[in-house]
């Protein structure tokens, strides 16, 4: 599915913060599953 051209603008006006977003998302994932291992 082809990405509408308006809509790969944003996601590149975005990137910085999807990025940000995206890496804040993966070190809590991370962080909570360690945070549960050491727990356990």
């Amino acid at each position: 599915m082809p990405i509408p051209d308006d809509l790969a603008a944003l996601l590149k006006g975005n990137n910085v913060w999807v990025d940000m977003f995206m890496r804040v998302i993966s070190w809590s994932f991370i962080g909570t599953i360690a945070c549960i291992g050491v727990l356990k």
